[in-house]
């Protein structure tokens, strides 16, 4: 039973449950049921209103047999809202970054650091002359990830750290004067009392702490000192300290073939082939007191098919611990975690440490992710800062340090840095060789010891900081979260958005989030609370756009890749389950404060993320978006068209799923022209490399170019593709031709969109970032479930059409929707690869049929074969009465009716049964006059002649801004019309290469389109009812594959007798082809033509066929040629100079082709002066120029002559 959210809840009460009789399930589903129907009830909060996620499993075990349940009566009670106690966080409005002279500086570990007269002036480039150094302040938060949770505490915008400033007291920055200040490093420290561990907390997102210099107007916070205290309740000579071994070299499920790198957690060494590990050399346990047991912790990674174990020996003491199995599969978990945790007596400052993983006979391999040693030490200070920290002092109200002394020192000082933020110095008592200090201790407290003067080490300097303030960001609906390398691409979008949608927004760098809400770390949860700022000043805030890539490798330590970590993404704690490890960009959605940690609850703000690695794609992506919103080429009948994808797998299952989710898009949007292709209903060819679906692939390319207004896939998948069978791979995406007709495309299948993974280009990413392809995915980045993908699958297009006050959702809208329905991991894992604040371009008003052959439309006209139809409607206005300012044309497909099909139950599979209303009686353009429009055809001889109800599809458009969409089944398909037409001549074909200009013998490249005009008096056949009456096209004589163009036909505007076809094909080999095409008209009489053509290499630009006509020519001549380089931007320059050689004439074009022959540059005969030329003969040639991501041409043709006469 899918999970359902409903309003409202703290408790639930389960009233009467019906069971149906006793069902059979699998052995291994039975072992896992309990006595009674499991039901979990989770209290959730969305937009700040309450909700229940109800959870059941619907079988249960009774007296052995397994029952189901069919029905529950069930009791919320209401409970106030859950937020209502804890408003959430009062966020600054002005943050420390506002205004002054601001450098950012970072730190790569805990200590002291001193900035001198040096530092400020030749690293920071600052003149310190006229600086008052008692106006200087550090500022932040130190080095360690932020919490997880909303509810945790952590500072808002940056903290003032105190420092110690010598010399400062007369206000002038002297040679001698320097600033000197304690610094948290990127990883955390905290002592657990219970395991008595220091332990040692890697920064997964950042190898450095960052804090910033600010040189102000007030004065800043400085070092104070404490009284003295004289009496205390307990006095240490010993402090607590540690050893950290920890290197984060792979990611396990990266190196996993398997698998993409998941998780936050990475591991060190490898001991699989060197089975040990010896850190003798580095392990410096200095003053370690002997008569206390150190605790050595560590934690290993084993991946094994029997238990193996894991030896550490320090000293000469060995302890083991046994290590779990590990099944190897791409499904189980990689490997299993090990925990180790022992006392050692360790008697050297230098102990012997090694780890050993011994070979035990069978495949095995191991990672060590740490290993830690917490010692106590004697409180011994030699000239280096000393770290001081006595857990045992918590239990009494105030503690005497005693520490013993190398020399007789007089400037030694003590600083309490458990909070970096309030940093004070501690009077230290010293004699000949010794030194005290006491404090207050019931709580945990953490000191240094040092000598000023013997501090020299300085921070490094990362970049001066623009003034900035996101703090005061407010009232937005909008926000787009940039990489600095993006900035004006996101700009761009952020300007459309507010000019076409209407929306309020602001485009912000995510270096400006990292520096007012992680102290300069690029932190996920630094962006969380960016987002959360903004939600709870104001629930307006709703579309959240990341624009930028992500990595899962946060700090970009592999070598081998490039950092893409533009815009971070969230990743699991889970790091070896790849099912539960993977990218969330839902952490940015869940601002409750109750939510954060673990990915639960429910979105409050709808996310997208657009794919760009670089600035040409951001440009490609954003010009993409904003030709699908504007440009008035989209406005056409493909945005009717839906195109559902099975796999042919698991039992139907894919296909079943797919064709109840089109079943219900046919109940729920009926305007819509349902398109199938389902793998088990093509042939499946056998080769080397495994079965394969050439057709289909083919048949999703001819959608593809058609147009699709949605594409939904269910069934096997990855980052190269779909299926099993290697269906839409990347080569299949590249030669997608549908730069006006940018589908949505719904991937449930696993890891199709992997965007977090540096070192691939996934196919979901292809998409995206290329000018033709979708406008938007809705994709997995990882292994995922069937049965929850149609569950999220079905709760998307439960919302996919549904309209509300403010008319049709956004894709964010949609999305959220579904996830907030179908709560759980499975939904985390799919992502809005788009921009959440997009609407489709779903038609904006209604077209209607009012008559047919003069009579109202109603469910007993009946169109017959070969009877003349006239067709008369109307486009409303959103009051519902015609639109009389509606002007422009109107598409109409007149469908037979639908056809019950089966496929073909390959690989000895069951066949399955659907229903395809895809048989086209007429396809027609007429304009539209004042919102009135009417249209004429003639029914085609080849119709199915049992009567049934066909569908008549429309869709207007008034060619700029404005269209309508619409359809009617209330008639009848079928019989003979007595008093039909009688026609015996064949239709007229004419037949070319991309477009008319196509010369017969041109040349091409490996993907061209046919291009045909025809005409007949009574219009063409495209039923597809009958066989041997397609409009069809073959191509080197190969009829046993012929092309099916009856889709492709589109009938001149008022004029059912003539129309064009476009067809694409692709890959052709080079060399010559022949292409035969064969079009039947209405009647069944057949006309056909024939062409040759040449096919060019495009690894090789082509400029053949060079002249000008007329030659000679008095006042005027055009330039012809042929290329093999289309559909992309070309800069022509054509070059005329005398026969001595001197250039007279440059004339440069820059120009997309869509055909392979350009005949249109004309020259009157001037140069470039506008001067006439002389009488005479020139030279002249032809340059092709293009600098895109796909191609860098330059290419010149031999040179030609012409000739003045005048």
């Amino acid at each position: 039973m899918p999970d359902r959210t409903i309003a409202s809840s703290s408790r639930l009460q389960v009233l009467k449950e019906t069971e149906i009789n006793p069902v059979l399930i699998s052995q291994d589903l039975k072992s896992v049921l309990q006595d009674h129907y499991d039901i979990i009830l989770l209290n959730c909060e969305a937009r700040h209103k309450n909700f229940a996620n109800i959870r059941v499993t619907p079988l249960r075990i009774a007296g052995g047999k397994v029952m189901a349940l069919q029905s529950m009566d069930i009791l919320i009670e209401n409970a106030p809202s859950i937020s209502a106690s804890n408003p959430g966080p009062d966020f600054k409005r002005n943050s420390e970054l506002k205004e002054g002279q601001i450098y950012k500086i970072s730190v790569s570990h805990r200590g002291l650091f001193k900035l001198d007269k040096n530092f400020f002036e030749n690293k920071l480039k600052v003149n310190v002359a006229g600086i008052d150094p008692r106006n200087i302040r550090l500022l932040g938060n130190g080095g360690a990830m932020l919490p997880e949770s909303n509810s945790a505490f952590r500072i808002d915008d940056l903290g003032e750290n105190p420092v110690l400033f010598k010399g400062e007291d007369d206000g002038i920055f002297n040679d001698g004067d320097y600033m000197l200040f304690y610094a948290d490093g990127p990883d955390s420290v905290n002592y657990d009392p219970v395991t008595k561990e220091m332990k040692s907390i890697k920064n997964i997102y950042s190898s450095k702490s960052y804090y910033f210099i600010k040189f102000d107007v007030r004065p800043g916070k400085r070092i104070s000192k404490i009284g003295t205290i004289l009496q205390t309740n307990y006095t240490t000579s010993s402090s607590v300290d540690y050893y950290h071994h920890e290197k984060d070299l792979s990611n396990l499920l990266d190196i996993d073939e398997c698998n993409h790198g998941s998780g936050q957690k990475w591991y060190g060494e490898e001991l699989s082939n060197t089975r040990e590990l010896n850190l003798s050399q580095e392990v410096q346990l200095d003053n370690i007191d002997k008569s206390f047991p150190a605790v050595v912790s560590a934690e290993f990674a084993s991946r094994a098919t029997q238990t193996t174990q894991l030896i550490i020996n320090i000293d000469n003491a060995s302890k083991s611990m046994p290590l779990a199995s590990s099944p190897f599969s791409c499904t189980s978990r990689f490997a299993a975690n090990n925990y180790f945790r022992q006392n050692f007596a360790i008697t050297s400052e230098r102990p012997t440490v090694n780890i050993s993983f011994p070979q035990t006979g069978i495949n095995s391999d191991g990672w060590l992710d740490y290993i830690n040693i917490t010692f106590t030490k004697s409180l011994e200070y030699n000239n280096t800062p000393l770290f001081i920290f006595d857990p045992t002092a918590t239990s009494f109200a105030t503690t005497r340090y005693n520490i013993q002394l190398s020399s007789n020192l007089s400037d030694i000082i003590c600083w309490r840095v458990t909070d970096i933020l309030s940093i004070s110095e501690i009077p230290v008592q010293k004699s000949v060789l010794s030194a005290s200090f006491a404090d207050e201790s019931t709580s945990y407290q953490r000191y240094i010891l040092f000598q000023p003067e013997g501090i020299t080490e300085s921070p490094e300097f990362e970049s001066a900081v623009e003034n900035q303030n996101i703090h005061e960001l407010d009232n937005v609906d909008l926000v787009i979260v940039y990489h600095t390398s993006l900035k004006r691409e996101a700009e761009r979008l952020l300007k459309h958005r507010t000019n076409f949608s209407g929306l309020t927004g602001v485009a912000v760098d995510m270096a400006q989030i990292a520096n007012e809400f992680g102290s300069g770390s690029k932190d996920p949860s630094a962006l969380r609370d960016f987002a959360r700022m903004l939600y709870s000043r104001n629930t307006k805030f709703k579309y959240l756009l990341l624009f930028g890539s992500a990595s899962f490798d946060y700090r970009h330590l592999l070598n081998n890749a490039k950092d893409y970590d533009l815009v971070p993404s969230y990743q699991t704690a889970e790091s070896l389950d790849p099912i539960l490890a993977y990218p969330s960009d839902d952490f940015f959605g869940l601002l409750d404060p109750q939510e954060g940690e673990n990915l639960s609850g429910m979105l409050d703000i709808e996310i997208g993320r657009l794919l760009a690695r670089d600035l040409e794609e951001a440009g490609t992506i954003v010009d993409k978006i904003i030709r699908y919103d504007t440009d008035p080429k989209v406005e056409s009948d493909w945005k009717l068209n839906m195109l559902f994808l099975g796999d042919d797998e698991d039992g139907n299952t894919h296909m079943s799923g797919v064709d109840d989710l089109a079943n219900y898009n046919s109940s729920d949007a009926p305007w819509l022209n349902q398109h199938k292709v389902y793998l088990d209903a093509y042939e499946q060819i056998s080769t080397p490399g495994g079965e394969r679906y050439p057709d289909v692939n083919r048949a999703i390319t001819e959608e593809v170019y058609r147009g699709a207004f949605v594409m939904t896939y269910l069934g096997h998948g990855g980052p190269t593709g779909l299926a099993q069978e290697r269906v839409l791979q990347e080569n299949d995406i590249k030669t997608w031709d549908n730069q006006y007709k940018s589908p949505l495309l719904i991937t449930a299948t696993c890891s199709f969109t992997p965007f977090d993974d540096p070192r691939i280009l996934s196919a979901g990413e292809l998409t995206q970032d290329q000018t033709n392809g979708t406008i938007a995915l809705f994709s997995t980045v990882r292994a995922v479930y069937a049965s929850e993908n149609y569950a999220l699958s079905l709760a998307t297009f439960e919302k996919l059409f549904k309209k509300d006050a403010n008319g049709y959702p956004t894709l964010g809208d949609i999305l959220l929707s579904a996830k907030n329905e179908v709560l759980g991991a499975n939904s985390r894992k799919y992502f809005l690869f788009g921009d959440p604040s997009q609407k489709l371009a779903y038609p904006k008003f209604e077209a209607e049929v009012t008559s047919l052959n003069g009579a109202p439309l109603n469910n007993t006209d009946t169109i017959r074969a070969l009877e003349k139809v006239t067709l008369k409607g109307i486009v409303k206005n959103a009051a519902g009465s015609v639109h009389s300012d509606f002007n422009g044309l109107i598409f109409v497909t007149v469908y037979d009716k639908p056809v019950n099909l089966k496929t073909r139950g390959n690989n000895g599979g069951v066949q399955f049964s659907y229903q395809l209303q895809k048989n086209i009686l007429f396809k027609g353009v007429s304009d539209v006059t004042k919102g009135e429009w009417s249209i004429e055809f003639y029914v085609p001889k080849d119709i199915n002649y049992t009567v049934g109800k066909g569908k008549i599809s429309l869709y207007a458009t008034n060619l700029k801004d404005e269209d309508a969409a619409g359809y009617s089944d209330k008639f009848y398909v079928g019989g003979y019309s007595k008093n039909g037409i009688k026609d015996d001549k064949p239709p007229v074909v004419k037949l070319y290469m991309n477009d008319i200009h196509f010369v017969n013998g041109g040349i091409t490249n490996e993907n061209p389109k046919i291009y045909a005009e025809l005409s007949d008096d009574f219009g063409i056949n495209i039923t597809g009812n009958s066989i041997g009456h397609d409009l069809v096209a073959v191509l080197d004589k190969n009829e046993q594959n012929p092309l099916l163009l009856n889709s492709f036909f589109n009938a001149k505007a008022n004029d059912y007798s003539e129309g064009t076809v476009s067809f694409p094909l692709k890959s052709l080999a080079p060399g010559k082809h022949y292409l035969h095409l064969s079009a039947w008209d209405i009647s069944n009489n057949q006309g056909s033509a024939d062409i040759e053509f040449q096919v060019l290499s495009s690894d090789d630009v082509f400029i053949e066929k060079v002249f000008n006509y007329p030659n000679p020519f008095n006042t005027r001549t055009r330039f012809q040629f042929e290329t093999n380089y289309i559909n992309l931007p070309l800069d022509i320059t054509i070059q005329i100079q005398s026969i001595s050689g001197k250039v007279v004439k440059t004339i440069q074009q820059r120009i997309t082709p869509g055909g392979f022959r350009i005949d249109d540059i004309e020259w009157d005969g001037r140069d470039d002066l506008g001067n006439l030329l002389a009488n005479g003969v020139y030279l002249y040639r032809v340059g092709l120029y293009s600098s895109t991501k796909e191609i860098i041409l330059s290419q010149k043709s031999t040179y030609q002559k012409l000739v003045i006469l005048r």
